[in-house]
């Protein structure tokens, strides 16, 4: 998932770990084809008030992907019930305020440059644990971040 979501291992991941049981990220379903949601649907549940039914549609659709994925293994965390209308919104991305003990750890990317992660240390507004992505044989490992160990790429 690296190459496809932090820029081919030049961005970072923040890992979450959330205290409350009932908050848990999702599997995903990996499947030939991804459900549909028809239109219908919006217009019952706007004007007769359906909307558990296609609250569970709407979820079952977002945790599902095409079966030429499954090879990420992903999960998904849906903050649809914790997003309120006064949050901050730019250019279709929208900022969600998280509790800071809910980060586990910034992990960086192989290809991250030391400036980037210092950066990141340097200015995080809390303590976190650091780690880093590694090439190892035939995969990425992630490793605790050493920033001896650690210095090269793009500085």
């Amino acid at each position: 998932m690296w190459s496809h979501y932090a820029s081919n291992h030049k961005g970072f991941c923040i890992e979450f770990q959330f205290p409350d049981p009932d908050e848990q990220p999702s599997p995903i379903s990996y499947e030939e084809h991804i459900p549909s949601i028809p239109l219908i649907f919006f217009l019952q549940s706007h004007f007769a008030r359906i909307n558990n039914q296609i609250e569970i549609i709407t979820l079952n659709a977002l945790h599902t992907k095409l079966d030429d994925w499954e090879y990420e293994d992903e999960y998904r965390w849906i903050a649809s019930d914790k997003i309120k209308p006064d949050l901050l919104e730019i250019d279709r991305c929208t900022f969600f305020p998280y509790e800071p003990s809910w980060v586990k750890s910034i992990i960086f990317g192989r290809r991250m440059s030391s400036r980037a992660k210092q950066f990141i240390i340097d200015n995080l507004p809390f303590r976190t644990e650091f780690k880093q992505a590694i090439e190892a044989k035939e995969s990425i490992e992630i490793v605790p971040y050493d920033a001896e160990k650690h210095l090269r790429y793009g500085d």
